[in-house]
C-alpha cells in the first residue's frame, strides 16, 4: 500500500497542500487525480512517485507491496519501490538513436544487463504491439524523436510497462492519441490492473475517458483535496466537477439530457450499444422510466433500484470560518515580515549585511554573521529547505577545499608519512569558505523571496538614472531577472531528470552505471535548449525590443519612512559588526 501522510509542497506559494489528509493507495486499484490547470495534479502525482520530496508530511510504503520493504517516510521512500512513470512530455524521457535501443534499455534490469537476443527481440516486439505500435524493422530502427507526439507517448509507455513496475504514474496519458490509441493504452492498463501486485495513479484533464475505468478519484482545487470518493458520486454528483474549476465530461451531459427528458440515466460504465438498445426499448414503452428528473439528484422515489445517489450537492460554499483561518494561514505562509517593505528597501538590507559578514576575519566574527544571517532567513521567509537545495553543492565543495588546503609536504599538525595535515591551515580555509557560504544564503535571500517581475523592476528602478546617459537599463534588468530565474530553473531541472533517469533504470532499482548518464544528459540538454527557444519566441512574440524602445522609464513609489528605517537598520547592523570586530582587536 502507498500512503501519503499530510503532504504538502510550497514554492513562493503552497501549490500543494492535503492538510491533516492520508491518502492510502491499494494495490490493483486505479485512481484518477482531477484538476483545473494549477490545481495540483501533476505535483501530487511526482510526489507519490518520488520525484518531488514533500516540504512536510511524508510518502510512506507498506511491506504487502514488496518482499521485505519497510514503512518509509521523507518522500523518498518510493525509490526502494519498481515505479513507472510517464510524464506530460514524454519526449523527456527519450534518449536513444533507435525505437530498440530505447526499449532495449528498460530491459536491463537493477543488474544492468540485456536479456538473450531472442527473448530480447520478442519482449520488445510483443510491447510494440501492446502499445499499438508497429513491431516490425523498419519503425525498430526509427530514431523516437522522429516519432509524432502520439507514437512518442505510446513509445513512452511502452518503455515504462516493460520495467515491470509496481505502480504507474501516468500523467495526461491520453494527450495526443487518437481512438485507436486509447483503445490500446486502455487495454495496457487492465492488463497492467490485472497481473501486477500494485497500482495506478493517473493525473487527467479528460475525466470522459478515463471516469468509467476509475476505481477512485480525487479532485483537487487550488492544491488542496475537495473530493475523495468513487467516481459513480462523481456521475450522480456532477456539481463536484464544478466545485473543482472542471467542465462535464461530454458523456455526463447526454447522460443529464436523457434524464432531464425523463429518461433513465445511464449507468457510469455502460456502453454506448447499452444505452441506445435501452433507450430504444424506452421509446417503444418496454422499460419506460416516468418521473421528474434533475440533472444531479433524483427524487427518492422515482431513483430506479439500485441508482441511488451517493450525496446530495449543492454549490460550493467554503465555511467561512474555515475560509478565514486557511487565509490566514496562507497569508502567514506568504507574507513574511520582509513583505512589508519596498523590494529595493529589502535589497538594500541584504546588501548592508553581507558588506558586514564580508569583512570578518575571525570565527567569533564568522559566528555573529552566522546569528544574523539566521535572523535575515527568518525575516524573508526562505524556508531552509530551498536555500539548502539551491547550495549544498557548494557546501560538499568547501569541505573537500579545506580538508585538501590541511595537507602539507611536510609533517605538521598529524603527521601522515611523508606528508602531514595542518589543522589551523584547514580550519583557516574552511572559515574564508565559511564566510562565501553565508555571503551566498544573504545573497539568494532576495530573488529568492520576490517575483520575478519585482525583481525585473527593481533593477530597473536602480539603474534607471544611468538611462539618461543612453546605458542598455532594460537589457540590464531583463537580463538579471533571466539569470537568477534559470540558475534556480536549471537545478530543478537537473534534479527532475536525475529522478527521472532513476526511475528509468528499472524502476529506481539497481545501481548507477556509466551508461546511465545518457538518459540523464541527453533530456536534460534538449530541456535546456527548449527553454532558450521558447524564451526567445515569447519576447519576439510579445514584441519585447519594440514595447521597450517605447517604454517610459518607471520611477516606482517613493520609499516610506519604515523601508528608509529598514535600510538604516542593515547599514547600521554591518557597521556595528564591523567596529565592534575591530575594537576587540584593538
Amino acid at each position: 500500500m502507498l500512503r501519503l501522510n499530510a503532504v504538502s509542497i510550497h514554492r513562493d506559494r503552497p501549490i500543494l497542500d492535503l492538510g491533516a489528509h492520508v491518502l492510502e493507495f491499494t494495490p490493483g486499484t486505479l485512481t484518477l487525480i482531477l484538476g483545473e490547470c494549477g490545481a495540483g495534479k501533476s505535483t501530487l502525482l511526482q510526489a507519490a512517485a518520488g520525484l518531488l520530496a514533500p516540504d512536510s508530511g511524508t510518502v510512506e510504503v507498506t511491506p504487502e507491496d514488496r518482499a521485505g520493504a519497510s514503512a518509509l517516510s521523507g518522500g523518498r521512500g518510493i525509490q526502494r519501490l519498481k515505479a513507472g512513470y510517464l510524464s506530460a512530455q514524454p519526449e523527456e524521457q527519450l534518449f536513444a538513436d533507435s525505437v530498440e535501443e530505447e526499449l532495449a534499455y528498460s530491459l536491463r534490469g537493477g543488474t544492468g544487463k540485456l536479456p538473450e537476443r531472442s527473448l530480447r527481440d520478442r519482449l520488445i516486439r510483443e510491447a510494440l504491439t501492446d502499445a499499438g505500435l508497429p513491431a516490425d524493422d523498419g519503425f525498430l530502427a526509427r530514431s523516437p524523436f522522429s516519432l509524432s507526439g502520439g507514437q512518442k507517448r505510446r513509445l513512452a509507455l511502452a518503455g515504462t510497462l516493460l520495467l515491470q513496475p509496481d505502480w504507474l504514474f501516468l500523467d495526461e496519458p491520453s494527450s495526443g492519441l487518437d481512438a485507436e490509441g486509447k483503445e490500446s493504452l486502455r487495454l495496457a492498463l487492465n492488463r497492467f490492473r490485472a497481473s501486477r501486485a500494485g497500482g495506478i495513479l493517473i493525473a487527467a484533464h479528460e475525466a470522459d475517458f478515463f471516469l468509467p475505468l476509475a476505481d477512485r478519484v480525487l479532485l483537487l482545487r487550488q492544491g488542496r483535496l475537495l473530493f475523495d470518493g468513487r467516481p459513480e458520486e462523481i456521475w450522480q454528483t456532477p456539481g463536484l466537477l464544478t466545485d473543482a474549476g472542471l467542465a462535464w465530461p461530454e458523456t455526463l451531459r447526454v447522460a443529464c439530457g436523457l434524464e432531464q427528458a425523463g429518461f433513465v440515466k445511464p449507468d457510469l460504465r455502460e456502453s454506448e450499444e447499452e444505452t441506445v438498445d435501452r433507450l430504444a426499448r424506452e421509446l417503444l414503452g418496454k422499460a419506460c422510466f416516468e418521473g421528474e428528473a434533475s440533472c444531479g439528484v433524483l427524487p427518492d422515489d422515482t431513483i430506479p433500484a439500485g441508482r441511488e445517489t451517493v450525496r446530495e450537492w449543492a454549490p460550493y460554499s467554503p465555511d467561512p470560518a474555515a475560509s478565514d483561518s486557511n487565509s490566514l494561514e496562507e497569508s502567514g505562509r506568504r507574507q513574511p515580515f520582509m513583505k512589508r517593505f519596498d523590494p529595493r528597501a529589502q535589497w538594500v538590507f541584504a546588501l548592508a549585511l553581507s558588506v558586514g559578514v564580508w569583512l570578518q576575519r575571525d570565527w567569533i566574527g564568522a559566528a555573529a554573521g552566522l546569528v544574523l544571517t539566521l535572523a535575515a532567513i527568518r525575516l524573508f521567509g526562505v524556508p531552509f529547505s530551498v536555500l539548502w537545495r539551491t547550495s549544498r553543492y557548494y557546501a560538499w565543495l568547501a569541505v573537500a577545499t579545506a580538508l585538501v588546503a590541511g595537507f602539507t609536504w611536510k609533517a605538521g599538525g598529524a603527521a601522515l608519512g611523508p606528508f602531514g595535515f595542518s589543522l589551523s591551515e584547514a580550519g583557516e580555509s574552511f572559515r574564508r569558505l565559511f564566510v562565501l557560504y553565508l555571503i551566498l544564503w544573504l545573497g539568494l535571500l532576495f530573488p529568492l523571496s520576490v517575483s520575478q517581475l519585482e525583481l525585473k523592476r527593481v533593477v530597473r528602478q536602480a539603474l534607471r538614472p544611468f538611462a539618461k546617459r543612453g546605458w542598455a537599463v532594460e537589457a540590464v534588468s531583463l537580463g538579471m531577472m533571466l539569470l537568477f530565474r534559470y540558475v534556480t530553473l536549471i537545478g530543478e531541472l537537473w534534479t527532475k531528470y536525475a529522478r527521472l533517469a532513476d526511475i528509468r533504470r528499472a524502476g529506481g532499482q539497481g545501481k548507477r552505471r556509466l551508461r546511465d548518464l545518457r538518459p540523464l544528459l541527453i533530456p536534460f540538454f534538449l530541456s535546456i535548449l527548449q527553454l532558450g527557444e521558447q524564451t526567445a519566441f515569447a519576447l519576439e512574440a510579445r514584441g519585447y525590443q519594440a514595447a521597450a524602445a517605447d517604454r517610459r522609464e518607471e520611477a516606482g513609489p517613493k520609499l516610506s519612512g519604515s523601508d528608509l528605517l529598514l535600510m538604516a537598520t542593515g547599514i547600521g547592523i554591518s557597521c556595528a559588526l564591523i567596529f565592534a570586530r575591530r575594537g576587540l582587536r584593538i
